[in-house]
């Protein structure tokens, strides 16, 4: 997509992102594109999630991307391949990154983006919520699980006497919660649909690896 802009009443520039042809284009697997978006809806949310990813950067964070492909129910970031391993660490459930199939010098970051129109509006849908506060009820038990736990001499985590009710021995599985989801519900950025009883009430895979490749929070327990 390339960004354009229409002027308005009073001479109020719009701007959109819109693809190169003005149709409805098809990538190669056969999924449709997105013909035109308003630039800011899409800008903040892609802002966010890259700062996110890649703190720190002196530079803006929308000038990391070499493209940007948007469809149905995906928003797609070429990205250079050498910021992977920084990336790897912060994704979130739902988000994929590969490199590229047609470019290997480029990183290829999926994110589970969707976009709505309506009234003339747009909304993104999906993903996690950037201006989500963290959940007080998630925090809370996240924090009586690691109160759970000793220490060994060389400071692993170790429980020293089973829980006595069944509650508390579901409720101590959360302090082996994947690194990445226990970041994620103390800054609030838990995957859609987290809740506790989600986390509680399903028995949670023993991989850290398997927890974070469920597509869907009612999953994650």
């Amino acid at each position: 997509m390339s960004p354009s802009f229409a002027l308005g009443r009073g001479g109020k520039r719009y701007c959109y992102y819109v693809s190169a042809s003005q149709r409805a284009d098809r990538h190669p697997d056969g999924r449709a594109t997105i013909r035109r978006i308003p630039a800011p809806a899409l800008e903040a949310r892609l802002a966010a999630i890259l700062r996110r990813l890649v703190p720190g950067e002196d530079t803006d964070s929308l000038a990391l991307p070499g493209r940007v492909e948007v469809y149905p129910e995906t928003v797609n970031l070429l990205l250079p391949v050498e910021l992977m391993p920084r990336l790897q660490g912060r994704l979130l459930a739902g988000e994929q990154l590969a490199r590229d199939a047609a470019d290997p010098s480029q990183a290829r970051l999926t994110l589970p983006l969707r976009l709505q129109f309506h009234g003339g509006r747009t909304r993104i849908t999906g993903g996690a919520d950037a201006g989500a506060p963290p959940d007080p009820v998630l925090v809370r038990v996240l924090r009586a699980a690691h109160a759970m736990l000793d220490r060994d001499a060389a400071g692993d985590p170790l429980l020293a006497v089973a829980p006595a009710s069944t509650y508390h021995r579901r409720l101590v599985r959360l302090a082996f919660l994947a690194p990445d989801l226990q970041r994620a519900i103390l800054t609030g950025r838990q995957p859609p649909g987290m809740t506790l009883a989600s986390l509680m009430d399903v028995p949670l895979p023993l991989l850290w690896s398997a927890q974070k490749r469920l597509p869907d929070a009612s999953r994650l327990a």
